[in-house]
C-alpha cells in the first residue's frame, strides 16, 4: 500500500493557545485547537461569563435567606454580586507560526471533509480494546450502562493515507462478539 499523505489531529494540538479560564487551571491553562477554534470560538475576542457572588457568605456571615451557596435564587438581595468576566486566549505561538498553522488546519479539515461519509478500507494494528459507558443522570439518581467497543489504534491507514495519531473505531457489541476483536490484531 502507498502512503499518500500523512497525517496528524491538528485539533488536539495544546500548544497553539493558553486560556486563564478558571476551568482550565487543571489543564495548566493549556486547551486544545478544537476547543478554542470550534467549540468555545473564543480566538481572537475572547468569551465572558458571570460569576456570581455574596458579600456576606464571603465573609463567613450567614444568609438572611437561609441559603448556604449563590444561587438562581440570589439576583435582586443587596448582598449579590453579578461580576462579568472576560477572558481571552493568548497565542503560544508566533503570528508568522500561528499563521503558518492555519494553513495546515486548512488542508487538514479539507482532507476531513474529503473522507467524511465514505467507506474507507483501513488498515491498522489494535493497540487495545476498550469498553465504551455512557453516564446515564437522572434527578434521583446516575449511573453507567454499557454502550460497546472502542478499538484503539495507535496509527492507521485510512484509504492510502497514513493517520499518525490516535485513532478510534466504535464497534457493537454484536460485531465485538462475532469477531472477539483484541490488542495486537490486524
Amino acid at each position: 500500500m502507498g502512503i499518500n499523505r500523512t497525517w496528524t489531529n491538528l485539533y488536539k494540538r495544546t500548544d497553539i493557545f493558553r486560556c486563564v479560564h478558571e476551568t482550565h487551571r487543571g489543564f495548566k491553562n493549556r486547551m486544545s485547537v478544537y476547543h478554542i477554534l470550534k467549540e468555545k470560538k473564543c480566538y481572537p475576542k475572547g468569551c465572558f461569563y458571570f460569576r456570581w457572588k455574596c458579600k456576606e457568605l464571603s465573609k463567613n456571615r450567614k444568609c438572611h435567606r437561609g441559603f448556604s451557596h449563590v444561587g438562581r435564587k440570589c439576583p435582586g438581595c443587596r448582598f449579590f454580586v453579578d461580576e462579568k468576566i472576560h477572558n481571552h486566549p493568548e497565542l503560544q505561538v508566533s503570528k508568522a507560526e500561528y499563521e503558518q498553522f492555519l494553513r495546515q488546519l486548512d488542508e487538514f479539515e479539507d482532507w476531513l471533509a474529503e473522507i467524511e461519509n465514505k467507506d474507507l478500507e483501513i488498515l491498522g494494528t489494535i493497540s487495545s480494546v476498550k469498553p465504551l459507558f455512557v453516564k446515564k443522570v437522572y434527578p434521583k439518581t446516575s449511573f453507567l450502562s454499557f454502550r460497546s467497543y472502542l478499538l484503539v489504534f495507535q496509527e492507521i491507514y485510512l484509504g492510502t493515507d497514513l493517520m499518525k495519531d490516535y485513532v478510534y473505531a466504535l464497534v457493537s457489541k454484536k460485531l465485538q462478539q462475532q469477531y472477539r476483536f483484541a490488542a495486537g490484531d490486524r
